[in-house]
C-alpha cells in the first residue's frame, strides 16, 4: 500500500466512521475543498490501496468495505490523532468524553487504550477532572464496577457547554465545523448528526428569516449536538423537576413555534421521545440570542419612560466619558448599538446561558484600557445589581462597542506634515503616514518655517511633526521621520486624549 497525504488520511478517515454512503459533495464540505479535488484524491487513494477498499454506489456515493480494511487500520486511522495529543488537550477530551456518556462506566485500561498512553498517564489526568468537575457541582467516581461522572443533568451540560465552547476549536471563525476537531477530536459526534444540526440551524434561520449571528450560532449548535449525544441517557425528571411547567412564560408565541418545530424534527431524527421541557430550552437560546424577534426600540434621548437597559447604558457610558475623558454620551449610535446588546444579555443572565468570547485574551491585550475601564464601570454600577458578576466574556463584547467609537475617530483624518527643511525626509514620513493610515488626506507638507503662512486651520485635524513647534492652532504631535510603532501610538493616544 502506497502512503496517503494528510488530506487523503481525512478522506478515508471519513468514509471508515461513516455507517452509509458519503457523497463528493458531502466530503468536499467537511475539507473545505473542491468536488473535483475530492475526485482526484479518491482516485489516488483506490491506485495506492486495494481497489476493493472503496465502494462507489451511482446517486449513493462512497463507502468503505470493512471488510477489506483490517481492523488494525481502521483502528490506526481512527485514532492516530491521540497519539500526538498533549497532556492538557487529552484531559480536556477525556472530560468530555465522560460527560457525553455518563452513567454509561469505562475503565482505565480501556481509556488508556484509546488515547495510546500509560495508565500512570491516565490516572493523573482522572485526578485532575476529579477537581474540575466539582466547580459544576459533578463527581468523578471510580470504583470497581467502572469510572464515570454523577451529577444531574443541568450541570452535565454547564460542563458540556463551557468545554465544548472553551477549550476546543470546534468552530472555524465563520462558525462552521472545523475539520480537525470534527474528524479526529471527537469521534463521539458522528458527520451525520453534524450535517443535520447545520440542516437544522439552515432550516432555522429560514423560519426568523434572518442568520444566527456568532457567537449565537455556536451556542446553539452546541447546545444541540449535546441534546442529541445525550437523550439516550437522559432522566426527564433530572430537569423537568427543576421547573414548575405552568410558571413558564412565552412572551414570544413565533419563537415557541420556531421551537416546538425544532424538537419535532429532532424527535424524527433521533426516534427518540424529546422532553417537553426542551423546547423551552432552544426557546431560552433563540430568545437571548439577539434576533428580530421583538420589537427594538431604539435609545430615547431625555425619555421620561427609559426603560431599565436605557437607565444601564445611560450610566455605563456616562462613568467610562468620565474615566477615560472621552464624550462617548454623546454618541447615540454607541447607545443603540448597546441597547441591541444589552437586550438579549438581559434574557442571558436571567435564563442562565453563557456565551464564549473566541477574542477575549486579543480583546484584553489589544484594548486593555478600554475593557479595563468598563469591566470597572459595570462593577460600580447599581441599575442592574445582576451584571455585577457579568463574564469577560460578556464584558468584552461590550468593551467593543466602545473600542469602535474610539477607532472610527481615527478615521479620516486631514494632516499637515512638519519637517525642518528636507524634501525627502519630508516625503518619507509622508509616505509611511499614508501606509499607516490610507483612508487620511495630508493636505500639505511644509517646512518648519512656513507653518505660519496664512492657512485655513479648519482644514487641518492634526499636525505632524519633526521638529519641536511652538503652541499652534491644532494639536501637534512630535514623530521620528521614520513613523516607527512608538509614533504611531502616539498619534492614536493623541486622537484619543484630545477627542480628535
Amino acid at each position: 500500500m502506497g502512503s496517503l497525504s494528510n488530506r487523503e488520511k481525512e478522506i478515508m478517515l471519513i468514509l471508515i466512521r461513516a455507517d452509509r454512503y458519503v457523497s463528493a459533495e458531502e466530503i468536499a464540505k467537511i475539507l473545505h475543498i473542491s468536488n473535483k479535488t475530492v475526485y482526484r484524491d479518491l482516485q489516488s487513494i483506490t491506485k495506492k490501496m486495494d481497489k476493493s477498499v472503496i465502494c462507489r454506489q451511482p446517486g449513493k456515493g462512497y463507502y468503505v468495505n470493512k471488510d477489506a480494511v483490517s481492523d488494525t487500520y481502521s483502528k490506526k486511522m481512527a485514532d492516530e490523532y491521540f497519539a500526538g495529543m498533549d497532556s492538557e488537550k487529552r484531559r480536556c477530551h477525556l472530560m468530555v468524553l465522560l460527560l457525553l456518556q455518563t452513567p454509561k462506566k469505562t475503565s482505565i485500561s480501556r481509556l488508556s487504550e484509546y488515547y495510546y498512553v500509560s495508565n500512570a498517564s491516565i490516572v493523573n489526568d482522572l485526578n485532575d477532572i476529579e477537581k474540575k468537575v466539582k466547580q459544576y457541582d459533578l463527581k468523578l467516581i471510580r470504583a470497581h464496577i467502572g469510572t464515570y461522572i454523577e451529577g444531574t443533568e443541568v450541570n452535565i451540560r454547564k460542563a458540556l457547554m463551557k468545554l465544548l465552547g472553551y477549550s476546543f476549536d470546534f468552530f472555524q471563525e465563520n462558525a462552521h465545523i472545523n475539520k480537525e476537531t470534527y474528524t479526529g477530536l471527537f469521534k463521539e459526534f458522528s458527520q451525520e448528526d453534524i450535517f443535520f444540526i447545520e440542516k437544522l440551524l439552515k432550516d432555522i434561520e429560514e423560519m426568523l428569516d434572518e442568520n444566527i449571528r456568532e457567537p449565537y450560532y455556536i451556542n446553539i449548535f452546541t447546545h444541540l449536538i449535546i441534546l442529541i449525544k445525550r437523550l439516550n441517557h437522559y432522566k426527564e425528571n433530572d430537569i423537568s423537576e427543576r421547573f414548575d411547567q405552568k410558571s413558564i412564560e412565552f412572551k414570544s408565541p413565533a419563537i415557541l413555534s420556531i421551537a416546538k418545530t425544532i424538537m419535532q424534527k429532532i424527535a424524527e431524527y433521533t426516534k427518540l421521545d424529546v422532553p417537553v421541557i426542551e423546547t423551552f430550552y432552544i426557546y431560552q437560546y433563540l430568545i437571548s440570542s439577539g434576533i428580530k424577534n421583538e420589537k427594538v426600540v431604539e435609545f430615547q434621548k431625555d425619555s421620561m419612560s427609559e426603560s431599565k437597559e436605557e437607565a444601564f447604558i445611560g450610566n455605563l457610558v456616562q462613568r467610562v466619558s468620565e474615566k477615560v475623558a472621552i464624550p462617548f454620551n454623546e454618541d447615540v449610535s454607541l447607545k443603540n448599538n448597546l441597547l441591541l446588546h444589552i437586550q438579549p444579555l438581559t434574557k442571558r443572565i436571567q435564563y442562565g446561558i453563557a456565551i464564549h468570547n473566541p477574542l477575549l485574551e486579543e480583546i484584553k491585550k489589544e484594548f486593555a484600557e478600554i475593557f479595563a475601564t468598563v469591566q470597572t464601570c459595570i462593577e460600580e454600577q447599581d441599575v442592574f445589581p445582576e451584571f455585577k458578576k457579568l463574564s469577560q466574556d460578556e464584558i468584552g463584547y461590550i468593551a467593543v462597542y466602545f473600542q469602535t467609537v474610539l477607532e472610527n475617530k481615527l478615521h479620516h483624518k486631514k494632516i499637515l506634515i512638519v519637517c525642518s527643511s528636507g524634501v525627502g525626509t519630508s516625503h518619507l514620513l509622508g509616505a509611511r503616514v499614508k501606509r499607516t493610515f490610507p483612508e487620511w488626506e495630508i493636505v500639505d507638507i511644509v517646512s518648519a518655517v512656513k507653518i505660519n503662512q496664512a492657512r485655513d486651520w479648519k482644514t487641518v485635524d492634526l499636525i505632524l511633526t519633526t521638529v519641536h513647534l511652538e503652541k499652534q492652532k491644532v494639536p501637534a504631535v512630535l514623530v521620528s521621520a521614520v513613523f516607527g510603532e512608538v509614533d504611531v501610538i502616539k498619534v492614536k493616544n493623541a486622537l484619543v486624549s484630545q477627542n480628535l
